[in-house]
């Protein structure tokens, strides 16, 4: 008959020590862009943990920095490398919007044509030919001439109504 001691136990396998954090790995890490939750999972630590240890330590902190400023300025060369060297269209205008300020500007102009068909000046006793005989009216831009008698005042309260043809 087995006795308890032959039934051993596996010895509980302890959790992963997490690994520490050293200005090296903290500076490649930002170089990739690495998230803090990114550097806790290949740690074994908490993003919220990674936080706490990279606020808390100047030294880590910096080299964090340090690695994502570097990899800024990688990415960019390579931008600038495919836009300029290599000539790609989309990338220079894409850089010249982030870097030069540069943006798309769409002019717009509001033009409406008007089509009036004035039917009660046939009203007056002129023909159709009549009308397309007469000379052209001013342009706005044009001066208009001073009125004179036969002009109608049309700020005038009571405006007589036109003469009827028979």
């Amino acid at each position: 008959m087995p006795t308890d001691d032959s039934r051993k136990r596996k010895p509980r396998s302890r959790a992963r020590e997490p690994k520490k954090l050293t200005p090296e790995f903290v500076f490649a890490c930002g170089k990739l862009f690495c998230t803090q939750e990114e550097i806790g999972d290949l740690c074994g630590l908490s993003q919220g943990r990674i936080s706490t240890i990279l606020n808390g330590d100047p030294v880590l902190t910096q080299a964090f920095k340090t690695g994502r400023a570097q990899g800024k300025m990688s990415l960019r060369r390579a931008q600038a490398k495919k836009a300029i060297e290599d000539g790609n269209l989309v990338a220079q205008i894409w850089l010249g919007k982030q870097e030069l300020g540069q943006s798309d500007k769409q002019e717009t102009h509001d033009t409406h044509d008007v089509n009036v068909n004035v039917q009660f000046i046939a009203k007056w006793g002129k023909t159709p030919q009549e009308i397309a005989a007469a000379p052209p009216p001013p342009s706005p831009n044009q001066d208009l001439p001073a009125p004179d008698e036969d002009v109608i005042d049309s700020t005038a309260t009571e405006d007589p109504d036109p003469p009827l043809g028979d």
